[in-house]
């Protein structure tokens, strides 16, 4: 076909195409019908203007986009008969819509210290609520009560260890979790008088 005529077949289509996809209608004389249309989007890439991301601890777990989150403020570990402080109350969550990459992981900025920087070191452990999957968040405890010779996940993550990784183009771009924390304190029983303090994150980072 003669590169005049393709062009003035591509002029008369785009005029069609302009014609017929008009947000407005009227019938005129003879016609039987006519109609109006509007383009409708729904952007879900990552120039779409939502995005929503929630994440943080509760004490109860987070499995839906619709579950009451409540604020923890605190969380006071339990002293057991064997010199080892306990707590398994706390949960971390996320409720997250978003197109963007997301990676969401946990630690502690310090082993529990008290006012002359004395150490006691613990373990936090996850269960994932959905399918009972476990993660070792923190590991500076061995199962008999004694600090491990290189403890991991204090003042940043245990490296490949994620709460959650979300990646929308291979998944869904909405997600909704929670882990209940299993802590766990070396033995104090040899440690001085005092109140001890350390403060868990969660972080989440955009890559």
């Amino acid at each position: 076909m003669p590169m005049k005529k393709l062009i003035f077949l591509m002029i008369l289509l785009s005029m069609a195409v302009s014609l017929t996809a008009a947000p407005w209608a009227s019938l005129d004389e003879g016609e039987e019908e006519d109609k109006a249309d509007s383009p409708m989007l729904l952007d879900l890439t990552a120039s779409g203007s939502f995005n929503s991301v929630i994440i943080g601890f509760s004490d109860r777990a987070v499995t839906s986009f619709s579950d009451f989150i409540t604020d923890l403020d605190s969380y006071d570990l339990e002293l057991g008969e064997d010199g080892i402080a306990y707590g398994n109350e706390v949960y971390v969550f996320y409720q997250i819509q978003s197109a963007q990459n997301l990676d969401i992981t946990l630690y502690a900025l310090s082993p529990l210290l008290d006012d002359t920087n004395t150490m006691i070191y613990f373990d936090v452990s996850g269960r994932f609520i959905n399918d009972d999957q476990s993660l070792s968040f923190i590991d500076g405890v061995t199962d008999d009560g004694l600090r491990v010779d290189n403890p991991l996940g204090f003042s940043s993550p245990i490296e490949g260890v994620f709460v959650y990784r979300h990646r929308p183009e291979v998944g869904s771009i909405g997600a909704v979790g929670s882990y209940q924390l299993d802590i766990k304190t070396e033995d104090y029983r040899a440690k001085p008088m005092g109140k001890y303090t350390s403060q868990l994150v969660v972080r989440i980072d955009s890559v």
